[in-house]
C-alpha cells in the first residue's frame, strides 16, 4: 500500500484506501482512526498542525493528495471499510437516494449510477464477506 504526505501536514500520510498514519519518530508511524460523520455517510479525521486542529472528509484528502476525483475517492475508501452491524439498509437507502437524485442527471452522472446500482447488486448478492452483517 503507497501512503503518501497530506498536503499542508508533513507529519501525516494517507494510502488510496484511506488509511492514515500519523509520524511519531523517525522512520515510525502509528495509524490514525477515521469515525463517520455526524450522518453516518462519510468517514472523517481530524488532523493537527501547529497546535491547531482541522477535521476533513476523508475522500477529500484521498483526492487531493492521490490526485483523484472525489467520486474515484469515495469508490477507494467505501469499497474498503466493513459495515457496522446493521448499517447495510442504511446504505443501500442512501445509494437508492442518491441514485434516484443522478437519473435527474443521467448524462452528467452516468458512471456514478453505474458504480453505486453495481454496489447495491453486490449488498444484495455476497454472503460470507466484509458486507455480511
Amino acid at each position: 500500500m503507497r501512503f503518501l504526505p497530506i498536503p499542508g501536514y508533513p507529519n501525516y500520510r494517507i494510502s488510496q484506501d484511506g488509511e492514515v498514519k500519523r509520524q511519531t519518530g523517525p522512520e515510525k508511524f502509528r495509524t490514525v482512526q477515521s469515525t463517520w460523520d455526524n450522518n453516518g455517510h462519510y468517514r472523517i479525521i481530524t488532523l493537527w498542525q501547529d497546535g491547531h486542529r482541522q477535521t476533513y472528509m476523508l475522500h477529500h484528502l484521498v483526492a487531493v493528495t492521490h490526485g483523484l476525483s472525489v467520486g474515484d475517492a469515495k469508490r477507494c475508501i467505501y469499497g474498503s471499510y466493513e459495515l457496522k452491524p446493521g448499517a447495510r439498509d442504511h446504505v443501500r437507502e442512501t445509494l437508492a437516494r442518491q441514485i434516484e437524485e443522478w437519473l435527474k442527471e443521467p448524462e452528467t452522472y452516468h458512471d456514478e449510477i453505474l458504480y453505486y446500482q453495481e454496489f447495491l447488486r453486490q449488498l444484495s448478492t455476497e454472503t460470507g464477506n466484509k458486507y455480511k452483517e
